[in-house]
């Protein structure tokens, strides 16, 4: 008898436990700078710089922090020819990890390295690659990221132009993630100038002079 009263009841919530979910927004996906939404609508508010023009700023100066440091680190390093002892080091920080966090976000840091660099050398044809083949579908493993590292060292020690390149690229993205905290300041503090004298400029010059230009009768 009590089975039968609660059967309905439970049909009853289930049903509307599943209405509630349909009729719910799922949650919004974090974009890449989420993060500092807070610290962008600060700024704003501070600076008087409006907060989309503010984002943008943030968001071009976040990607040429990357760039410029990138290839300006590549040309360094392989003038200097330390990128191979950069990555060795890497490797050997790498093998030794002990789930400190550090040693583990320079192993994140030297796979994705790893991976990069792969990625564009092939799309490029650079580095000796032949351009448009595709990397593995797979991802490297922890053991994989060291003895992949290894084997580029023990090419370039033994006079591979090629993997030395490949081992500079690799050193370069490392250290620019390691400025990170140092990007995203940098990038902070030259967004309200670069969107009064950059974004902002070119906004009003394509608004008013390209898409609001009368045209000829």
């Amino acid at each position: 008898m009590i089975a039968h009263t609660l059967r309905p009841r439970i049909a009853h919530r289930l049903k509307h436990s599943f209405t509630a979910r349909l009729h719910t927004d799922p949650p919004a996906r974090p974009n890449k700078f989420s993060a500092y939404t807070a610290r962008l609508t600060a700024l704003a508010s501070r600076t008087g710089v409006s907060l989309p023009s503010l984002a943008l700023s943030f968001g071009i100066l976040h990607e040429l922090t990357a760039l410029v440091p990138l290839v300006g680190l590549f040309f360094a390093f392989q003038a200097a020819d330390v990128g191979t002892g950069l990555v060795r080091w890497a490797g050997e920080v790498s093998a030794d990890d002990d789930g400190t966090r550090w040693r583990s976000t320079v192993k994140d840091w030297l796979g994705e390295g790893e991976r990069r660099v792969d990625r564009v050398a092939r799309r490029y044809g650079l580095f000796g690659y032949e351009s448009g083949t595709k990397p593995d579908a797979a991802s490297a493993g922890e053991g994989e990221i060291v003895e992949e590292a290894r084997q580029l060292v023990g090419l370039a020690d033994r006079g591979s132009k090629a993997a030395a390149d490949v081992t500079n690229a690799i050193a370069a993205y490392v250290l620019v993630k390691a400025l990170l905290p140092a990007r995203i300041g940098v990038s902070l503090a030259m967004a309200p100038a670069f969107s009064r004298r950059v974004v902002d400029p070119t906004r009003r010059f394509v608004w008013h002079g390209i898409l609001r230009r009368p045209k000829n009768v």
